[in-house]
């Protein structure tokens, strides 16, 4: 016979309860990698494992044993699992309703309450997200400690009303030993708790719940749970409340003096928000922003914390952190399929309500965007879900779309910023193949130093064939220094071919002192210069992509920042005020350079875009005006003669009879005269490096020092990406 409870670290867990919604779950935390997987299933009493909590007469009363009642109320407050899994029940058909139905959403909840975190969650509707709240409600104030005090405020005050309504229902259905409406005192006489529509108190916990409905000014805002020692917060429909930022952080002293007596007395304490997504052109919608973009996303990864661990990542992520881990799941990820979101549509009837009650989309309507509200509408179907997160240095979060390869050279456009929560540093990281994003970054609050340091561990340990491009100005220039010196990445930095040719010039041709300056300039060849030309080149990318391959934007941090894109009075496209557009901006940085960049090869790159079909045979020219004014005049005119007049008939008074482009030895700085000629050169590239992998010729351009022997893509065959590695030291 199958073994039901499996003893783990001094707990029973229960393999085999009646709740399958608790086992599905449990399998699906079990295939995400989390080792913490069995957690919601704990029971300290096997035996009560086999009493039916709902068990009664043929009149319906309970015929639950005074010894029954005592060994679940035992376990109850001892483990808050057992009572969501075995004993809650929401109202619906039946006496006793249904059981509890764990999904990611609501369980992610559950333990973050359980750990004393404050939470956000937004599901779609009818996906158990209120129902879920009152029952860790229910809990808290049957099971959770003494004389706490619980403050429910909403988007009005019906709505919170019906949700103490709703409370009282979950009371109600369970078994009357259960219900805890009264209690008998050691007199003899029975005490019974305040029981009315908008206060609710145990009597025998002394634990009280009070509602406030909605706020009329800021005022009123300002003054909300003033007087409350609060442990427990509830805020229902988050997201149309007036005032809520007002509220939420004017709220914080009282409730963060009562949640640390709560922790000291090993008593439930947390600040919980459900919601689906606002109108962000709202005053509400706007409100709430301010909220949510210091919370800290919720990621599976926390599950194996301890409370310790898990309370200094929430504080830790971000300077200004509201403590407020935020958590989302979409309708798929909920159990949920088709017909469940055509039944939903067809229910709503209102496009603009099914987008933001069922798909989660906070939508804005400006008019001042550059995009079709349809195109704004299309680019949020598309969202999905990150598959994985990975943290770095400890505490920041890089989302993953698709699970990173190795042996990819992955192209990976870096927004750059000061670290002061001005503006964040982004990252997104573009596959070189379908130029879909397949991973990104965003952290205001990480210093470039930091970053630096996050940048390489994240090449080092995940995508070791990185062509990283960060922006060169805007601060980025000081990242870009940071990476080439302090870090072993440097060879990963993409640079213009201008470098080379400079180099190349200044090896034969210059003194020292030439050389020591301009080898200083080359700095500014590495990364990507955003502003000017190439800025207006890299909205009118978007714009294009925006048209033909807005599929294509599946990640949350680039979809959000094309919504809220704006075309300022000067013609200028950017955020709208209190809004920032950085990773959009990253995305750009290295799909810009990925499509137009004239040194991609080096890094084993070979992009097969509809918008760099013809580009690759046009000859490079470099921009003499920028060369002239670093280089000394023989150098440049040099270089001008070189690539603007007759090349074959300009000879070097040096070298008399050959030609300059076998003296400067750099096959890269002059364009291939045919299709079979550029062929046979990346041909040679990849069987060179391939032989240097295998170990069968050496050079410092097929070896990187600090990469492992998986560096080496070991697939010859290939033909997507060149097999050589490194063929961008710095000199």
């Amino acid at each position: 016979m199958e073994q039901r409870f499996y003893y783990i670290n001094g707990v029973y867990y229960d393999m085999k309860t009646k709740n399958k919604s608790f086992l599905k779950y449990a399998i699906h935390l079990k295939k995400a990698g989390v080792e913490n997987w069995y957690f919601c299933l704990a029971i300290y009493d096997p035996e009560v494992a086999f009493i039916d909590v709902y068990k009664e007469d043929k009149e319906g009363n309970s015929t639950l044993t005074q010894q029954e009642v005592l060994r679940i109320e035992t376990e109850c407050y001892r483990n808050m699992w057992y009572y969501i899994r075995e004993v809650a029940r929401i109202p619906g058909p039946g006496k006793h309703g249904i059981p509890y139905a764990a999904n990611l959403g609501n369980m992610a909840q559950a333990y973050l309450f359980s750990m004393g975190i404050d939470n956000w969650l937004n599901l779609p509707r009818q996906c158990g997200k209120t129902q879920g709240a009152v029952t860790l409600i229910k809990y808290s104030y049957d099971y959770g400690g003494n004389n706490l005090q619980f403050y429910h405020i909403g988007r009005d005050l019906d709505l919170v009303k019906t949700n103490l309504a709703r409370f009282a229902d979950q009371r109600d259905i369970l078994p009357l030993p259960l219900q805890h409406k009264t209690f008998v005192n050691a007199d003899g006489k029975i005490e019974k708790g305040q029981d009315s529509a908008t206060i609710k108190e145990n009597p025998i916990t002394k634990n009280r719940i009070t509602i406030k409905g909605s706020v009329r000014n800021r005022d009123d805002a300002v003054k909300v749970g003033r007087g409350f020692s609060i442990s427990i917060a509830w805020s229902d429909e988050t997201e149309f409340t007036k005032f809520i930022d007002v509220i939420v952080s004017n709220m914080a002293p009282a409730y963060r003096t009562s949640a640390e007596n709560a922790e000291k007395a090993n008593m439930l304490h947390a600040r919980l928000f459900t919601s689906t997504p606002g109108d962000m052109d709202s005053d509400e919608g706007k409100q709430s922003s301010n909220v949510l973009k210091n919370t800290v996303p919720f990621n599976m990864k926390m599950y194996d914390m301890t409370k310790k661990e898990l309370k200094e990542f929430v504080h830790k992520s971000k300077k200004n952190s509201n403590h407020i881990v935020y958590i989302e799941y979409p309708y798929y990820m909920l159990d949920k399929d088709e017909e469940w979101l055509a039944n939903q549509y067809a229910e709503i009837n209102d496009p603009l309500v099914f987008r933001r009650e069922v798909l989660l989309q906070r939508l804005h309507g400006s008019s001042l965007s550059p995009f079709s509200q349809e195109q704004i509408q299309d680019l949020n179907d598309c969202v999905k879900a990150p598959i994985d997160q990975i943290i770095l240095k400890e505490f920041y979060v890089l989302d993953i779309y698709e699970i990173l390869d190795r042996k990819i050279p992955y192209i990976v456009g870096i927004d750059c910023a000061t670290g002061t929560g001005s503006d964040s540093n982004a990252m997104t990281i573009i596959h070189p193949k379908t130029l879909r994003p397949v991973a990104e970054f965003n952290c205001p609050y990480i210093g470039e130093i930091e970053f630096g340091d996050l940048i390489e561990e994240l090449v080092q340990k995940y995508i070791p064939r990185a062509c990283l491009i960060p922006e060169r100005n805007n601060g980025g220039d000081n990242l870009i220094e940071y990476l080439l010196t302090k870090t072993s990445i440097g060879g990963n930095i993409y640079y213009d071919k201008t470098r080379d040719i400079i180099n190349g010039k200044l090896d034969r041709m210059s003194t020292i002192e030439v050389k020591l300056k301009a080898k200083a300039e080359m700095r500014k060849y590495y990364g990507m210069y955003t502003e000017g030309k190439n800025r207006a080149g890299m909205i009118a990318l978007l714009t294009n992509r925006m048209r033909t391959n807005r599929s294509d934007f599946v990640t949350k941090g680039i979809t959000h920042d094309i919504s809220v894109l704006i075309r300022f009075s000067t013609g200028k496209i950017a955020a709208m005020p209190g809004e920032h557009d950085d990773n959009i901006m990253s995305y750009l940085i290295g799909m810009y350079t990925a499509l137009y960049g004239n040194n991609l090869p080096r890094f084993g790159i070979y992009i097969e875009d509809s918008y760099s079909s013809g580009e690759e045979s046009n000859e490079y020219k470099p921009d003499m005006s920028i060369l002239r004014s670093i280089l000394p005049k023989e150098v440049a005119d040099n270089i001008e003669k070189e690539y603007f007049g007759n090349v074959s008939s300009y000879i070097d008074p040096r070298y008399p009879g050959i030609d300059p482009r076998v003296i400067q030895g750099n096959i890269d700085d002059f364009s291939l005269d045919s299709e079979g000629d550029r062929a046979a050169i990346i041909r040679a590239e990849r069987e060179g490096s391939y032989l240097a992998s295998k170990g069968l010729i050496k050079g410092e351009n097929y070896y990187k020092p600090g990469h492992g022997k998986d560096y080496f893509d070991e697939y010859e065959h290939r033909e997507d990406y060149s097999l050589f590695d490194d063929l961008n030291q710095l000199d």
